[in-house]
């Protein structure tokens, strides 16, 4: 499997990928991870076109365990990641996506999106 391969205009797989290791990825979960950067793309566009940088994507089971990431993370299935959207800070990408259709939680550092069910959240 390629890391390099290019998801959607802006995003490749291995941003998605701890340590740029394609460990677990199916065929499956390389579908989702399309269909996440392809949201990515609306997201970067709500937030006026700017860079966004992917700071947890996919992640095994293990590795889900390690961050301490809730059981049946989204992120184990490759649809989910935690951004940062360069010069707005979470609250500010939150509100810019306020009508964001599937899951997102605003951080002090990051956000959360996610292609699950509509849900909103703050954490620590």
């Amino acid at each position: 499997m390629d890391s390099e391969q290019a998801l959607s205009q802006h995003f490749m797989l291995r941003e998605f990928l701890h340590e740029g290791k394609p460990d677990g990825i199916t065929s499956l979960i390389l579908n989702h991870l399309s269909q996440t950067a392809h949201a990515l793309e609306e997201v970067r566009t709500l937030c006026g076109n700017r860079p966004i940088t992917i700071t947890s994507g996919f992640r095994t089971p293990q590795h889900n365990k390690d961050v301490g990431g809730v059981p049946h993370s989204l992120h184990c299935s490759g649809m989910a990641a935690d951004i940062v959207v360069e010069g707005l800070n979470p609250k500010e990408v939150q509100k810019r996506l306020q009508n964001w259709n599937g899951g997102l939680g605003c951080y002090s550092e990051w956000t959360h999106v996610d292609l699950g069910k509509k849900r909103r959240w703050w954490g620590p």
